[in-house]
Order: C-alpha cells, then sequence, then structure tokens
C-alpha cells in the first residue's frame, strides 16, 4: 500500500495546478496574439497625409449627399402624408 501512496503522490507533484496551467496558456496566447498583431500592422502601407485628407472629404461629401436625400424623402412623404390626412 506504500508503493501506491508513493506514486499516487509523484504524480500529484508532477501534475500543475489546472489554475496556474491556464494562466501560463493564457499568458503564451496573449503574447503570440501581440507579436502577431504587430508582425501584421508592420506590413500595412498606411495612408500618407494627402490621401487621408482626400479620403475624409469624399466621405464628408457623400455623407451631406445621403443625409440630402434621406432628408428630401422625408418632406416628400410628409407632405403626402399631411395631404392625405387633411
Amino acid at each position: 500500500m506504500d508503493k501506491i501512496d508513493v506514486k499516487t503522490e509523484k504524480k500529484k507533484a508532477q501534475t500543475p495546478n489546472k489554475t496556474v496551467a491556464w494562466f501560463k496558456s493564457s499568458g503564451t496566447r496573449m503574447r503570440t496574439f501581440f507579436v502577431e498583431h504587430r508582425n501584421e500592422l508592420r506590413k500595412v502601407q498606411w495612408p500618407n497625409r494627402k490621401e487621408t485628407a482626400t479620403y475624409t472629404s469624399i466621405v464628408v461629401v457623400v455623407s451631406l449627399a445621403v443625409s440630402l436625400f434621406i432628408w428630401i424623402i422625408d418632406q416628400g412623404l410628409t407632405l403626402i402624408l399631411r395631404w392625405l390626412i387633411a
């Protein structure tokens, strides 16, 4: 019986705590994520100042055009609804 107890105790001593193992694997996965993240960001071709200004102005103009279109449709539907109700 003593031999079995000694073997069991050795196995328990060799197997790490589940919480410790989880934190180690989480830390490893997190480090891997950040290393891969940094490597991917190095591959990105960032726009220069002129391109950024151009893209921003395009977004502003398109947003204004869409908002104007929606406003016109809203006003038209409001007039039609008032005409039907009155």
